[in-house]
């Protein structure tokens, strides 16, 4: 092969048994449902086990593996799981040279494992002598299969069949191949490789870590056949709880059984809104284009129905590409049996959809072991859904903490009470309700379970490399989930910046409300991010589909007031500015956060909010940080000693308006930031406070006090603590030796703190504006723009004017005129009323915008 590349691999071909026979006896359309099943099953088990899909051929796959022992164990589970979908393969295995160019692989190792396979009897697993050799000593058993000539390939081949497969071996290897990743960065940041290396390194992995993300067209791909579940027709008032709420249960009953998904239910009722008139009934036409928009290939049409003290709960199965119904379901019990109804009704549903050649059904749905046996648990959940569609946040809250009081066992109620609580300011209890949801993970639905495990490495293990990690699985199974891509973007808006991602979340966002345009909090952060820009219609679409979609909450009020403060002319501007003062606290520390980048206009909202009795630590530091940004420096400087900063916000300030160049009274700063026990978030700004001034005594008593931190965290089992202050430690050793004049070994040692610090905005952002410096002063200035870029990104405190100061001159170097542009635009608004300090950058900023602006002219 021209331009190739020979390595050893082990290769593995697989076939279905009698696929002719199969097509003919099904037909066309029902064997590509089967196809599609049996495809998918076959992927799921190579991501399972680290396998490389090269070709599909017809209803064969050729796949790769670095090792026989995950491959062995990949066509075995792949043997066992197209079983429930009523097929047989057959599977053979060579481990052998390959030659490979991009998109394609060949050599006498890949002839040789077809020609294996094709010995293979139906449901046999067949490998040749060097793959059973490779495994020799393990646990796996093997037979001797005979010798054969096998075709086009010189000699006599001795094969094996495999009969056994260790027990727990494949979860082991399982967990090597997810944990491959972020195994690989710890060792990397731990070695002692010297300088450069150690930099490229680091960069290579930060950027795998860090994207590329999936784009919703790679996403459907690989996904299984999936089933919508469409609103259930009602016509007793009191059972209007199921109309929506059997959309819920069936999705989450039938989700992942049988190789089949479920479209989301968020993506079905969005969907269904969009169609059909609220709470009202829809043709059969009109039902089976909603499910077909969802990217379904069968749909379920119900009732409930009040019969005595009963109810009856029947379903219709369509097949989407036919419209033709392809079976009917119906069950009938007690009103208070509603779990055992769904899953009676949920394996009636799998018969009419399941080849009439399959053997035996998958094992039955339980509802009741994902969800909960208390039927009052299940209808306060159900009250929750449907206000949290609509940002009622605290009325979701509500509704799920009566679920969990009903049954303290409700692990999904209690991932929804954390869900509705982050988006309530101050609300206590979010990351105990995460760790409740763990702690009852059995009883989780598979998909809520990985987005659970995400949230909590998002937000109590401050871990997005391992939340990243977790939604691109999500969304490659699930492509039609718009909570798996919400997440996804919200890890980026988050997080982003910290693990210099290139990827803003917006796509994921997009996506998101593309598939749940009327699930309220889904459009939040696209809606703040309108805001950065200067479009008033866009800005004015979000507020219009937000406010449909949401029950009029505080969002939705403080849009408008942003609006108007933005965009609003002088007499609007003026009745907003006076509105404030009537209007809840709230509603302005929403519109500080849409405020973000508009620091002139913030600081209105925001002094205001302050005034406030009822007014949080929140809103006193983002005050210091729009103040900052706006270079009102002593007033900022004023604003730190308000008692409800936040220590860590109070150190990092001070520690920031020096290197602004303010002057401080140094009893002032010395106070402010002094290495004090009970204040561990003030000991990094301690130590560099120390490293400028050349105290390298405190300096060490610092590092020392970070480490015990460390050491501490590691003995409490509190993993994130020990990771987070042994990076801070780590920093702080880099930092000094940038002072003490080894600038590359000071790089080195900075962005491996940087990444170990994720999860601290306010150590993470310094380090990342010390290796901007840094980076500038070894003449790297492109790696200095892609510091200073997270910088201005960052959310929600708002674009770092300094940043942005910086980041001029370096696109106009560049040769960005367009970007150099908008960042001295920037300052030089921003900056409009800064102080006398920052005179010299503001003219700076005006002389080359106007140059620049002359120039295009």
């Amino acid at each position: 092969m021209r331009g190739s590349e020979r390595t050893l691999a082990t290769v593995l071909f697989t076939d279905i048994v009698g696929s002719t026979d199969h097509a003919a006896e099904l037909g066309d359309r029902r064997w590509r449902d089967l196809l599609g099943r049996h495809h998918a099953a076959v992927r799921r088990e190579l991501r399972r086990f680290g396998g490389r899909e090269v070709a599909t051929a017809g209803d064969g796959f050729l796949a790769l593996f670095d090792e026989p022992a995950p491959a062995i164990l990949c066509a075995s589970a792949m043997r066992d799981t197209v079983r429930q979908v009523g097929l047989e393969i057959r599977c053979g295995l060579h481990m052998g040279s390959i030659e490979q160019t991009a998109g394609d692989v060949g050599g006498i190792g890949v002839h040789i494992a077809a020609r294996v396979m094709g010995q293979a009897a139906p449901s046999e697993v067949l490998v040749s002598r060097t793959v059973r050799d490779a495994e020799s000593g393990s646990e796996f058993g093997f037979e001797d299969a005979g010798v054969y000539e096998l075709k086009g390939v010189p000699g006599e081949w001795q094969l094996f069949r495999v009969t056994s497969v260790p027990v727990g071996t494949a979860r082991s290897l399982v967990g090597r191949r997810r944990n491959a990743r972020s195994t690989s960065r710890r060792a990397l940041l731990g070695s002692a490789l010297a300088g450069v290396l150690l930099l490229m390194g680091g960069l290579y992995l930060l950027r795998r870590a860090a994207g590329p993300n999936l784009t919703p067209e790679e996403a459907l791909v690989v996904a299984a056949p999936g089933i919508a579940v469409l609103p259930f027709r009602v016509t007793d008032p009191d059972f209007e709880i199921w109309r929506e709420g059997m959309v819920d249960l069936l999705s989450t009953n039938l989700d992942g059984v049988a190789g089949f998904r479920t479209i989301d239910s968020r993506t079905v009722m969005a969907r269904w809104g969009e169609a059909v008139r609220r709470e009202s009934d829809a043709d059969l036409a009109t039902s089976l284009n909603v499910a077909q928009s969802t990217g379904a290939m069968y749909a379920v049409l119900g009732t409930a129905v009040r019969i005595g003290p009963d109810v009856r709960l029947a379903a219709d199965v369509y097949d989407l590409e036919s419209g033709a119904s392809i079976g009917e379901a119906q069950v009938e019990g007690p009103a208070d049996s509603v779990l055992m109804l769904v899953d009676r009704l949920s394996i009636d549903i799998l018969r009419a959809i399941l080849p009439e050649g399959a053997e035996e059904l998958p094992p039955a749905p339980r509802l009741s072991s994902v969800t909960t046996t208390s039927l009052a648990a299940l209808k306060a959940y159900l009250e929750g859904e449907a206000r949290y569609r609509r940002s009622d946040f605290r009325g979701a809250m509500a509704a799920y903490e009566r679920a969990v009081e009903a049954d303290s066992l409700f692990a999904l109620a209690y991932y929804r009470l954390s869900e509705a609580g982050s988006w309530v300011v101050g609300q206590p209890g979010m990351y105990e309700n995460i760790d409740h949801a763990l702690r009852h993970a059995a009883r989780l639905p598979a998909r809520e379970a990985t987005l659970v495990r995400a949230n909590q490495a998002l937000h109590t293990g401050s871990n997005p490399y391992r939340a990243l990690d977790l939604l691109r699985e999500a969304v490659q199974r699930h492509p039609d989930d718009p909570e798996a891509w919400y997440l996804m973007g919200d890890t980026y808006v988050h997080y982003g910046p910290q693990i210099l991602a290139e990827e803003d979340g917006t796509r994921a966002l997009a996506r998101a409300v593309e598939l749940a345009p009327t699930f309220a909090p889904f459009q939040i952060h696209l809606l703040e991010k309108a805001f950065q820009s200067d479009d008033s219609v866009a800005v004015a679409g979000r507020m219009r589909t937000y406010a449909r979609a949401a029950a009029g909450d505080a969002r939705e009020r403080a849009s408008r007031l942003a609006f108007a403060l933005v965009f609003g002319d002088p007499t609007g501007r003026a009745l907003a500015r006076a509105a404030m003062d009537t209007l809840p606290t709230e509603v302005l520390t929403r519109s500080s956060f849409l405020l973000a980048s508009r620091p002139g206009d913030r600081e209105d909202v925001l002094r205001t909010a302050r005034a406030r009795l009822d007014a949080t630590s929140l809103d006193a530091d983002f005050l210091f940080w729009t103040l900052r940004a706006e270079g009102k420096l002593e007033v900022a400087l004023e604003q730190l000693g308000d008692s409800l900063v936040l220590d860590g916000a109070r150190a990092a300030g001070y520690y920031h308006l020096a290197l602004d160049g303010l002057e401080i009274p140094a009893e002032r700063i010395e106070a402010a930031i002094a290495l004090q026990p009970a204040d561990t978030a003030s000991w990094f700004y301690a130590g560099a406070h120390a490293a400028d001034r050349g105290r390298w005594v405190d300096h060490a008593a610092a590092v020392r006090a970070l480490r015990k931190a460390a050491r501490d965290g590691e003995t409490a089992g509190d993993s994130v603590g020990a990771r987070i202050f042994g990076g801070a430690a780590d920093a702080l050793d880099g930092y000094a030796r940038w002072r003490r004049g080894d600038a590359r070994a000071a790089l080195s040692a900075l962005e491996a703190a940087r990444r170990a610090v994720v999860g601290y905005g306010y150590w993470n952002g310094t380090i990342r504006w010390w290796l901007g410096l840094l980076h500038l002063e070894l003449g790297r200035r492109d790696e200095a723009i892609r510091y200073l870029e997270s910088l201005v990104n960052e959310h929600p405190w708002g674009t770092d004017t300094f940043a942005a100061y910086r980041l001029g001159p370096l696109y106009e170097e560049r040769g960005e005129v367009a970007k150099a542009i908008d960042a001295y635009d920037y300052v030089a608004s921003a900056w409009r009323e800064a102080d006398l300090e920052l005179a010299p950058r503001v003219d700076a900023a005006r002389l080359a915008l106007t140059r620049l602006v002359g120039a295009q002219d």
